[in-house]
């Protein structure tokens, strides 16, 4: 797992991560209130094949 300290690698690493996704395919969401989570499979072109990935959302404010 990598680690970034500046917005910059982050970006360079993601945009080479996204070189190797060939679909995204969402499996579950999840809403309420007070935010959302999102499950899903990124099927890539690398060894790793498919990549299980959560995103978790917090709302705040008006």
């Amino acid at each position: 797992m990598d680690t970034f300290t500046k917005a910059d690698d982050f970006i360079a690493a993601l945009t080479g991560f996204r070189q190797m996704v060939q679909s995204v395919e969402l499996l579950q969401q999840f809403y309420d209130e007070a935010g959302a989570a999102l499950l899903y499979d990124c099927h890539t072109a690398s060894p790793a094949g498919v990549i299980r990935t959560a995103e978790f959302f917090t709302l705040t404010g008006d």
